[in-house]
């Protein structure tokens, strides 16, 4: 799960803009395998953790040597919201 939201200011900046958000097709190779998808939010990390605390790839390890690929595939805007 997703976790952007640390306090009340959040909300208030983070509704505006996902209530105009719609997904993007993105065309993406991984281990050799094309995939061509929508998606909200696609993140590329080794640290599960990036600026403020955003958990984009929360079981990512940085001693492993691999990146880990986390895809927000469309859902509802509530459902986006309630993610955050």
């Amino acid at each position: 799960m997703l976790a952007f939201v640390h306090g009340p200011h959040d909300v208030q900046f983070g509704q505006p803009l996902v209530a105009h958000f719609e997904p993007h097709r993105y065309r993406l190779v991984i281990d050799g395998l094309a995939r061509d998808l929508p998606a909200i939010l696609v993140a590329v990390g080794n640290a599960g953790y990036a600026g403020g605390g955003m958990a984009f790839c929360p079981t990512a390890d940085v001693s492993d040597g691999l990146l880990d690929v986390m895809i927000v595939h469309p859902v509802s805007r509530f459902t986006f919201i309630r993610l955050l």
